[in-house]
C-alpha cells in the first residue's frame, strides 16, 4: 500500500483507526518546509462553498449547459440575455461572480466588464469576470484582459475546467485562463463523438 502511495506522488498517507497525534504528526510531514501561510493555504484543498453566479450568456442552450453545470454544484445561478442586462442585475443584486460572454447583442460582454469597472461601488467595480469566448487566440485573450476581465474559459465549456476556474477566481483575482476547447477534430471523425465523451464534457449531468 505503501508503495502504491509513493508511485501515484501522495505526500503522506494514514492508516486507520487514525488517532489525534498521528494526524498532526502526518501533517507536519506533509507540510514540512513549508515556509509561510500562503503556501500551506495552497496546498490544502477546501470545499468550495456555494457561490451566487450571474451569467451573461445570449444563447438558450448554453444558458441551459452551464446552469446546469453550476446548480449541481451548488451554486445559485440568474441569468442575463446580453452585456446591459447583466449591467442592471449587477447593480440591483449582489453577486460572487460574473461569467460573461464576450459576444452578445445590445452590450457584448467586453462592454459590459469596462462599464461594471467603471461603476461607483468598489465592491461592485471590483467583483470577479470570467470570460466565456470561442475564440482563444492570444489577441483574444488580450482583449479580454484589457477590459478588465480576470480570466477566461474558451467555449466548448468543460465542466471540470469551468468550476476549477469559478473556484480559484472567488478566491482571488487571477490573470489566466483555462482553454477547454480540445484539438481541431478531422471533419470525417466528428460523428464518432459518443454519448460519454459528451457526459464528460458535462461532468456527468445526464438532463
Amino acid at each position: 500500500f505503501r508503495e502504491r502511495c509513493e508511485n501515484i506522488a501522495v505526500d503522506g498517507f494514514l492508516e486507520k483507526p487514525v488517532s489525534q497525534s498521528d494526524m498532526l504528526d502526518a501533517v507536519v510531514s506533509v507540510l514540512k518546509g513549508v515556509s509561510n501561510v500562503r503556501e500551506i493555504a495552497e496546498r490544502i484543498e477546501t470545499t468550495p462553498r456555494a457561490l451566487r453566479i450571474l451569467l451573461a450568456e445570449d444563447t438558450p442552450a448554453n444558458q441551459k449547459v452551464v446552469k446546469a453545470i453550476l446548480t449541481k454544484r451548488g451554486h445559485q445561478v440568474d441569468i442575463a440575455d446580453n452585456g446591459r442586462e447583466a449591467m442592471d442585475l449587477h447593480q440591483q443584486q449582489d453577486y460572487d461572480l460574473i461569467l460573461m460572454d464576450v459576444q452578445m447583442p445590445t452590450m457584448d460582454g467586453l462592454q459590459a466588464t469596462e462599464a461594471i469597472r467603471q461603476l461607483a461601488s468598489t465592491n461592485k467595480a471590483n467583483i470577479p469576470i470570467i470570460a466565456m469566448t470561442a475564440h482563444a487566440r492570444r489577441e483574444d485573450r488580450q482583449k479580454c484582459f484589457n477590459a478588465g476581465m480576470d480570466a477566461y474559459i474558451a467555449k466548448p465549456i468543460d465542466a471540470r475546467g469551468l468550476l476549477k476556474l469559478i473556484e480559484s477566481s472567488h478566491r482571488k483575482k487571477v490573470r489566466t485562463g483555462f482553454d477547454s476547447s480540445s484539438k481541431p477534430t478531422p471533419r470525417s471523425k466528428q460523428k464518432l463523438m459518443n454519448r460519454e465523451a459528451a457526459l464528460a464534457r458535462l461532468d456527468g449531468n445526464r438532463e
